[in-house]
């Protein structure tokens, strides 16, 4: 290997006639400083020289219209824009990859950011909600006998919300609540099954499954296979499957209203510590998942639970009890997750940059 031990000049065609003495290196140009800045320059300084590139060739009034240096320049300029642009765009297509229900963005009525054809299955969501058995439900609360369920969550609504269809059995609305009440159950008894199963082993038939899976069995297998189907398409209870099953149990919970909640209201809420419980998720879990929903984990004030008709939440902030080391604490001021206008979603991570 040959090592030079002077620097080598660089040759110019013309310099044949520059005076004796000059120096060999051209002086530094306007140009010059805009490549270097291009190569080695921070992201602020190339936007600088961007924008005084994009300054100059704007203010000389078409004269360098044609000059394809300058279209390229343009053309940067404009690719970075639309790269910028482009950004909500890459986070929808990011979100759509996750086990998530398909949200309409451009709903005007926050009840259908998630419709029912996003959450019910087998469609058409009103056939399959009118195949829900609500009779034990109904004959048992008119008869003022207690419902028995394994689920917390549809243990604390089933009454009033029994009550409130008895009472207007022509309101459509009340007895649709009451259908996606028990298609929650279903889905929470078949989530606590496959929750169980070995996640590399097919799941069984629905004829297959132990006795009282589900709560009743008046469903056909048929029914049930379709249902499994659309959550489990490769029939294996995968990681990603039962995110999916949950993350939609989670939106269908911001459909079922408190107590007392106007039909027409501009946000839906609920409280997730019961379905935490029934999911076997923890708190901070299920405050991310809500929150990849679009929701917001926020408290509600004093006022408002009483105008929804849950005074007995407000009971429980500050109630002081023992917990499983001994010791007292306070109960917490209980968070709700709120699905509102606008619709803000986590950002997407860039990841971690490369190191330089």
């Amino acid at each position: 290997m040959t090592v030079r031990s002077t620097v080598r000049q660089i040759e110019h065609e013309e310099d044949e006639e520059d005076e004796e003495g000059a120096s060999s290196f051209p002086p530094a140009t306007p140009s010059s400083r805009a490549a270097l800045t291009a190569a080695f320059g921070t992201k602020k300084s190339k936007k600088a020289v961007a924008s005084v590139a994009e300054n100059r060739l704007l203010a000389g009034s078409g004269e360098h219209g044609d000059d394809p240096i300058s279209n390229a320049i343009l053309s940067t300029i404009k690719d970075e824009e639309d790269g910028v642009a482009n950004s909500v765009e890459t986070g929808n297509t990011a979100r759509s990859n996750k086990p998530l229900p398909q949200a309409d963005l451009s709903a005007t009525e926050i009840r259908d950011v998630y419709p029912l054809s996003s959450l019910v299955f087998p469609g058409p969501p009103q056939t399959t909600l009118s195949q829900m058995p609500i009779a034990y439900w109904r004959d048992n609360i008119k008869a003022k006998k207690d419902v028995r369920s394994r689920s917390r969550f549809i243990s604390n609504r089933v009454h009033y919300l029994t009550q409130a269809y008895l009472s207007s059995p022509t309101d459509e609305t009340l007895l649709r609540n009451l259908q996606l009440l028990r298609y929650i159950l279903l889905l929470i008894e078949i989530h606590s099954y496959i929750s169980r199963l070995p996640s590399r082993r097919p799941i069984p038939p629905p004829e297959k499954w132990p006795a009282k899976t589900t709560s009743d069995s008046s469903l056909s297998t048929a029914f049930l296979g379709k249902l499994i189907a659309r959550f489990l398409p490769t029939g294996q209870p995968t990681n990603q499957a039962k995110t999916l099953l949950t993350t939609t149990i989670l939106a269908l919970t911001l459909h079922i209203p408190p107590p007392r909640f106007h039909h027409g209201s501009k946000i839906l809420i609920t409280e997730p510590t019961d379905i935490a419980l029934d999911l076997a998720l923890q708190p901070t879990e299920v405050s991310k998942l809500f929150r990849e929903l679009g929701c917001k984990i926020e408290s509600v004030s004093d006022g408002d639970l009483r105008a929804w008709g849950l005074e007995k939440v407000i009971g429980k902030a500050g109630r002081k009890i023992t917990d499983a080391d001994g010791k007292e604490i306070a109960l917490p001021k209980p968070k709700f997750a709120k699905l509102l206008f606008p619709v803000e979603f986590p950002k997407v991570s860039a990841g971690r940059p490369g190191r330089r």
